[in-house]
């Protein structure tokens, strides 16, 4: 968290208007978070905002939080791993600006580099595009991180219903079904993506059940999409037989809502999510069911049942 701060005194140098609200997810450290945020906002040249939960929800009420109390007109998404590239909001406010005059326009899209600045992903084969997020992933066949700067009252509405388990990724593609965003190729994130401590580097899975909700979730309602991408689908596919054998859970309940071709494919595909699952065992990934009932857990290490 501290070079993040630092990125964002950076920026602030540059005569950018913005606001930081801070969420702490009920950190169990010893207060060490709260008293960090509480030096931060004390000591920021910029606007500081803290929000502090009471139970920890794995992630899933940060971005809604925040949101409830952000005053801006376009909101952005940092982990403590992210830092902004320094003319990240000169790139998003002069898009922004450029694109005022498109209706569904939710916001902009960038990309993101490692701490080496190597590309994370695809490359962009334009400079900027309207598009959605479906037609990036599907149609254009993009790959890997991507970077969003979205109005703050689009966001409010989308990250209602997240649940822990759940990723970004989800609330994109439902976005995706009402607005657009300016693609542009410019580098407007750094993600540091050796740290052991991201999901993303991480040897357990929790919160399976809703995991393997928002699998089903994308597959049977983004299948257009998907019959356009064949190898976006076989991973899906190929990851939600996985999740659910580690479940126990039967093929017909897994496919219930199925289109009947994916439904096929996913019946082919059911040694390769039986080896997918057996190598998990074998590697040691940790699997964690989540709570039986439906709400979030006080903590999730002690409230989740190892499978």
């Amino acid at each position: 968290m501290p070079a993040l701060y630092d990125s964002l005194k950076e920026i602030h140098r540059r005569e950018a208007d913005f606001e930081w609200v801070m969420v702490d997810d009920f950190s169990n450290d010893g207060d060490r978070t709260t008293a960090l945020m509480r030096q931060f906002q004390a000591q920021a040249p910029f606007p500081v905002r803290t929000v502090f939960l009471s139970r920890n929800y794995y992630g899933a009420r940060s971005m809604p939080e925040a949101l409830q109390v952000a005053r801006g007109d376009y909101a952005i998404l940092l982990d403590q791993d992210d830092f902004l590239a320094p003319h990240a909001l000169e790139i998003f406010s002069r898009l922004l600006d450029e694109y005022r005059d498109v209706g569904d326009l939710a916001g902009v899209c960038g990309r993101c580099v490692d701490m080496q600045g190597k590309l994370i992903g695809t490359p962009f084969r334009w400079n900027e595009r309207l598009a959605n997020e479906l037609e990036i992933r599907h149609v254009h066949r993009i790959r890997g991180e991507l970077f969003q700067c979205t109005r703050t009252d689009v966001l409010r509405e989308f990250y209602q219903d997240l649940k822990p388990g759940y990723t970004n990724g989800h609330v994109w593609t439902k976005l995706a079904r009402h607005y657009r965003y300016v693609y542009t190729s410019e580098v407007v994130r750094i993600y540091d993506t050796g740290n052991p401590d991201s999901h993303s580097n991480s040897n357990a899975v929790r919160y399976l059940r809703n995991s393997l909700e928002c699998y089903l979730y994308y597959i049977n309602t983004n299948a257009d999409y998907l019959r356009k991408d064949w190898k976006s689908c076989l991973v899906m596919l190929l990851h939600a037989g996985r999740f659910a054998r580690h479940l126990r859970m039967d093929f017909n309940t897994l496919t219930a809502d199925t289109p009947v071709d994916l439904k096929l494919l996913a019946f082919l595909l059911q040694p390769a999510s039986m080896l997918l699952a057996a190598r998990d065992s074998r590697r040691g990934k940790r699997f964690y069911a989540g709570p039986e009932i439906e709400g979030y857990a006080l903590n999730a290490r002690k409230d989740e049942a190892v499978l």
